[in-house]
């Protein structure tokens, strides 16, 4: 969800949690990405609209009652380019490329503790509602 603070800049934060579990085995996790942006207009019916932001997301699993767990977390910079293409009155598509930079993170797996870092690069695709 986004709000528009002033003409333009807007504030906002992506927020998610799973669960899955599959005979006897289980995930649970979350994802919390405060970000800011500014949406510029390119003309017509076409926006572009830059954010960032921080990307925490944490999950756990568990298999076989419990017997092995395994916990992982990551802290990423996340930079998001979407166009928005409006459809409607208050409808629109976006459509771009997001960034995520790998800051720090963990896997432990059965008391063992390793350090990471996840980098990834992706395309995303909406539709986008706002009033």
């Amino acid at each position: 969800m986004d709000v528009f603070a002033a003409r333009g800049l807007s504030v906002g934060a992506a927020a998610g949690f799973f669960h899955v579990s599959t005979n006897n085995t289980s995930l649970n996790g979350f994802l919390l990405a405060p970000r800011i942006g500014y949406a510029t207009n390119l003309g017509g019916r076409a926006f572009f609209w830059p954010r960032g932001g921080m990307t925490y997301a944490h999950a756990s699993s568990s298999a076989g009652s419990g017997a092995l767990t395994s916990t992982g977390s990551v802290f990423a910079l996340t930079l998001e380019a979407p166009l928005a293409i409006v459809a409607t009155p208050h409808v629109a598509f976006l459509v771009g490329p997001t960034f995520d930079l790998g800051l720090s993170g963990s896997t432990t797996t059965g008391g063992a503790k390793v350090d990471s870092k996840t980098t990834d690069f992706g395309v995303q695709a909406g539709l986008l509602a706002y009033f």
